[in-house]
């Protein structure tokens, strides 16, 4: 198979979410984009890899963005800014509702 410069680019994108090095992935977007822009639809087969390589990467975002999540959950609850919390059998996390302040009766 000959060298696919965007399957290339793809393959690069991958690589730099799943080893979490995202200083230039706005360049490399950029760039596969330009190429996107270039395709043509007569490679069906072309564009079938490239659709299953795209759900792939699809997927190595939704990871990397579901971990920038979940860090900084766990930074808010590391420095005190998230609000205190239970449990329930489900694991679901449900916030502590502060008690009403007492009333004073003159």
């Amino acid at each position: 198979m000959p060298h696919d410069p965007l399957q290339t680019a793809m393959d690069d994108l991958r690589a730099r979410l799943i080893t979490g090095d995202y200083a230039n992935l706005p360049t490399l977007a950029e760039r596969i984009e330009g190429l996107m822009l270039g395709l043509s639809r007569s490679d069906a087969a072309r564009m079938r890899r490239l659709r299953v390589q795209a759900h792939q990467t699809a997927a190595c975002v939704d990871a990397a963005r579901n971990g920038f999540r979940a860090a900084r959950r766990r930074i808010d609850e590391a420095t005190g800014r998230a609000s205190l919390g239970t449990y329930d059998n489900t694991g679901a996390r449900a916030p502590l509702v502060p008690a009403a302040p007492p009333t004073r009766r003159v």
